[in-house]
């Protein structure tokens, strides 16, 4: 797994400090100047044992050190580290005592600038190419049967560097792009349709079959007590594979044993309902 290694800084501000009400204002301004995120969360009481405040701790035992960040699937805030989602901007502060803020920011260096300026993901399916490999729609879900027409510019392929709303298509975009999908839709035509179809007959072919299997069954179990004699009314309930007796009137005491003898033999599990 490929990794990147920036430096994290861990912070703690009371705001209702003077010095520290600066301080916190000038890191948020410092941060939005570079083009980065705050990710602003905010948690239970100090008395309740929330995660979020749990959290602080291990970003603040990482305070400058060097931490590793994994790049298999990139974010245009925040990375997986090697063993905390890290975003580039975070604070967390409590419910009952906001002016106690605590947080953490990344060093944004070129590399990891230079890693989501070439990375781009589709903004439907979140499927992620190299810059210079990228179409500039994606392949991977026009045939999903969730995609609707006019979602079809969020196929568009763009750095993941890139915020906000996706363009829409264009006269020829569309031109282009909506003969694929029609074609998609009915014939599923790439991969993951063709995957949908070995599902589908593989589902069909299951239910088939275990119709077949419960009607067999009962077939055979009524066809054995007639062969048998036995008129005592029984039902199969195909949900549990298992014969009912006394189903329609609970069966009496004075015959019990006698059916239960009547039915030695009986190749399928049971139940008896007693009176």
């Amino acid at each position: 797994m490929n990794t990147i290694k920036t430096v994290l800084h861990a912070f703690t501000f009371n705001t209702k400090e003077p010095e520290d009400s600066a301080a916190w204002a000038e890191l948020k301004a410092a941060r939005k100047a570079d083009g980065v995120k705050l990710f602003d969360t905010l948690c239970g009481t100090m008395a309740q044992d929330n995660t979020s405040w749990k959290y602080r701790d291990a970003f603040r035992a990482l305070d400058g050190q060097s931490v590793e960040l994994e790049t298999s699937h990139i974010f245009n805030d925040q990375w997986n580290g090697a063993s905390l989602r890290l975003h580039d901007f975070y604070s967390v502060s409590i419910s009952d005592v906001r002016h106690r803020i605590s947080g953490y920011w990344l060093e944004i260096t070129p590399e990891m600038r230079d890693i989501r300026a070439n990375t781009c993901a589709c903004g439907y399916c979140g499927k992620q190419v190299q810059k210079a490999e990228a179409k500039p729609f994606c392949d991977k879900c026009i045939d999903s049967e969730y995609l609707k027409a006019e979602e079809l510019h969020l196929l568009r392929m763009r750095p993941v560097c890139e915020t906000g709303n996706r363009a829409k298509l264009t006269q020829a975009e569309s031109d282009y792009l909506l003969p694929i999908y029609r074609n998609a839709q009915i014939h599923g035509s790439t991969e993951r349709g063709k995957a949908r179809l070995a599902n589908l007959r593989a589902t069909l072919t299951a239910n088939r079959d275990k119709a077949i299997h419960r009607a067999n069954v009962e077939h055979d179990g009524q066809m054995w007590l007639c062969d048998h004699g036995i008129t005592e009314s029984a039902i199969y309930y195909s949900h549990t594979g298992r014969f009912g007796f006394g189903w329609s009137r609970p069966v009496g005491k004075e015959v019990i044993n006698e059916l239960r003898a009547a039915l030695a033999g009986f190749p399928f599990d049971y139940d008896i309902k007693e009176a």
